[in-house]
């Protein structure tokens, strides 16, 4: 019988000068990961103003607008999920708080749904559609 198909993730965890992974022990390893995994999950996003939501028929777009749409060329089309991701950042929110909100939204066969998460909010602060926000 066939596994299911999901979709390969994977999330790449910046780390400090000072910190060899290769040289850290598992313990040592798990204690850095868990600490980075809290220290994100703090952190507090909000969209970025130039874009403007629209729904077409059952599709999601984000439109740049103002000098945001000078430099992206284009729309972004949202599916479900990444609709529901967004529309948690309308006001000042942590990625701790999404990722809860979610796990109660969603079915998580794959134990994915932290990387999508986490991958959705990254993605989205390098192409500056949501911006990181003072607490």
């Amino acid at each position: 019988m066939k596994r299911g198909y999901f979709k390969p993730i994977f999330l790449i965890i910046p780390t400090k000068e000072s910190v060899k992974a290769d040289a850290l022990k598992d313990n040592e390893l798990s204690t850095y990961y868990k600490d980075f995994k809290s220290t994100q999950e703090s952190r507090v996003f909000l969209q970025n103003p130039n874009l403007i939501e629209r729904q077409i028929g059952d599709e999601w777009l984000l439109v740049p607008t103002g000098e945001f749409a000078q430099q992206w060329n284009g729309m972004i089309s949202l599916n479900e999920m990444a609709h529901y991701l967004w529309t948690q950042f309308k006001k000042p929110t942590s990625m701790g708080e999404v990722l809860q909100n979610a796990l109660e939204e969603y079915n998580d066969p794959n134990n994915s749904l932290e990387l999508e998460v986490r991958n959705f909010v990254y993605e989205y602060l390098y192409n500056h559609l949501l911006f990181e926000v003072e607490q």
